[in-house]
């Protein structure tokens, strides 16, 4: 680890050589974000990839996957499971491992006994796990050099490595339904980015989303009945739209850009990352009781959020 942040301070100490005079960062200063919410399954953490910049004196930029508590819809105490570059950390079925990728390995950290273990290393960049509700596969984005990036799952063990989609596009941010039976992904096979879902009994990806904005992240609710995913088809906010279906509604409308939702176990939270300028953050929205609790029409629903 020691060497690691060393790697980052020099990187740092470095690029500000070149830093303009009269840039911003002129007296102390800090950037920071925090990527990617992943929730536990039982409901008591939120896990974010971030990174975090500040100097002067010293000019340090760093990496890393961190754990926070979360009481009522809000994140408290934070604690580091892992020092360096992740995209976006999934959890184990029992809350007892945190998943996350650095480079082309991914890795698992114990959080009770703080143990690291590397489940696979692959022939490219591993991307966006997420770990099946059933335990038996995580499934990932690949991105191999030279060629487009693709989603894959394999076994706990990083054995029987499977691809699911093969396609010139590049395919990202899978999402397992709650049976572990089928996978939601973002694709931009058809242009721009929209929802995909792919069987793992038939195979043949089935476009949800279309038209001419770009849909991403896509996240189920834990009854399978609702899908919320990113998109910029009315700013950058984060859309809900019940499975199988293609007419959707906005549940947050704000001048900062906000994307990668996670839907909490108990179907009550939507955790997302928050871009507001330089800094970004992980925030958590209450899913409004309409379509978290009550079973009332879609139609119902899309009057509220005209």
């Amino acid at each position: 680890m020691r060497s690691l942040r060393a790697g980052f301070v020099f990187f740092c100490i470095a690029a500000v050589v070149a830093w303009p005079a009269n840039g911003r960062c002129q007296s102390w200063c800090e950037y920071y974000g925090l990527w990617e919410p992943a929730w536990s399954p039982d409901g008591s953490y939120v896990a974010t990839s971030g990174w975090l910049f500040h100097g002067p004196p010293l000019y340090l930029l760093e990496f890393w996957v961190r754990v926070h508590a979360v009481e009522g819809g809000a994140m408290t105490s934070t604690g580091e499971v892992h020092y360096g570059f992740s995209s976006r950390p999934t959890w184990s079925p029992d809350s007892r491992e945190v998943v996350f990728t650095e480079g082309s390995r991914l890795m698992a950290e114990s959080l009770d006994e703080g143990r690291l273990r590397t489940i696979a290393t692959l022939s490219g960049e591993v991307l966006d796990p997420a770990w099946s509700p059933d335990g038996a596969w995580i499934a990932f984005a690949l991105r191999e050099y030279g060629v487009a990036e693709d989603i894959y799952i394999m076994n706990p063990m990083g054995q029987q490595v499977r691809r699911l989609t093969e396609h010139s596009a590049v395919d990202r941010h899978p999402a397992w339904s709650p049976d572990s039976r089928s996978i939601a992904f973002a694709s931009n096979r058809g242009g721009d980015d929209d929802i995909w879902i792919v069987s793992l009994d038939v195979g043949e990806p089935v476009q949800l989303t279309q038209g001419p904005a770009n849909d991403t992240w896509p996240a189920w609710s834990p009854d399978g009945r609702f899908l919320a995913f990113a998109s910029d088809r009315e700013g950058e906010d984060i859309w809900v739209l019940p499975a199988g279906h293609n007419d959707p509604v906005r549940i947050t409308q704000d001048a900062a850009i906000t994307t990668a939702p996670a839907w909490s176990p108990d179907g009550a939270w939507i955790a997302y990352r928050y871009v507001d300028g330089v800094c970004e953050d992980a925030r958590i929205i209450a899913v409004p009781r309409i379509i978290a609790i009550e079973r009332v029409s879609w139609g119902e629903v899309k009057q509220l959020y005209r």
